[in-house]
């Protein structure tokens, strides 16, 4: 499944994702440029294919079974997909190649480079949220609720699972590929997964837990990270997989 969805960019999430965790102590020659960019930019929108999938758990070697090729490994996935009965599985991205279609504003220098970037970082994240409110809705008439979000590169899951992902999305269809490094292009792109399980509405206020991310000094953080040790485990038959977090 494919579907659009429209930005709705807002200055102070701009101004964060420039590194201001006070906006109110903005200079104002940042403020006019930020103004200024954002009326050369009417409209963003992003991609986002999705679908659901089942799958099973191996609590002794923390991997999540999709298939008999495919998993992702993991303590915190396993741990947060426990319980749930499928999961949905998404890449998302902007429309266009955000950067290549407004590089003319990042001409006028570093710093608008910086305003660009951060302008596609806020449009990708109001997206993302969006998207997660409306697999809340579709699956809350179901009688399901859902997970935070969980994506390849946070805290305690590897980057590396994105190929896992992308060999079971067809990231072509939105203009997204995956290089050997596990890196998206186009930049402002994004894979994530939710569970989902039987249950009221889901009672989360938002898709991302600020304690499980690592970005100690993000402008948008609201709880302190709560610290797990990372360690290498190896599964029965003496493979290592690629991530675990241990108290």
């Amino acid at each position: 499944m494919i579907i659009t969805i429209k930005a709705n960019i807002e200055k102070p999430s701009v101004l964060r994702f420039l590194g201001y965790k006070d906006i109110n102590k903005v200079p104002n020659t940042i403020l006019a440029k930020v103004d200024s960019s954002l009326k050369k930019i009417p409209e963003i929108s992003g991609n986002i294919i999705y679908d659901e999938f089942k799958f099973n758990i191996d609590t002794e070697n923390k991997k999540i079974l999709l298939n008999s090729v495919n998993s992702f490994c993991g303590e915190e996935i396993s741990k947060t997909l426990s319980g749930c009965d499928f999961l949905v599985m998404a890449i998302s991205t902007l429309e266009n190649d955000f950067k290549k279609t407004y590089e003319e504003i990042a001409l006028g220098g570093t710093i608008y480079e910086m305003i660009i970037d951060a302008i596609g970082t806020a449009a990708l994240n109001d997206i993302n949220n969006r998207f997660w409110v409306k697999l809340v809705d579709k699956y809350k008439n179901r009688g399901y609720t859902l997970t935070e979000r969980l994506a390849p590169g946070d805290d305690n899951w590897s980057l590396a699972d994105q190929e896992t992902i992308f060999s079971i999305l067809d990231g072509d269809k939105i203009g997204v590929k995956l290089n050997e490094k596990y890196i998206m292009q186009p930049e402002k792109s994004l894979t994530m997964v939710y569970g989902i399980k039987k249950g009221k509405s889901s009672s989360l206020k938002k898709e991302h837990s600020c304690e499980k991310c690592s970005l100690t000094s993000c402008s948008f953080r609201k709880e302190p990270q709560k610290h797990t040790y990372k360690g290498v485990m190896v599964d029965k038959s003496g493979n290592f997989c690629r991530d675990s977090s241990f108290s």
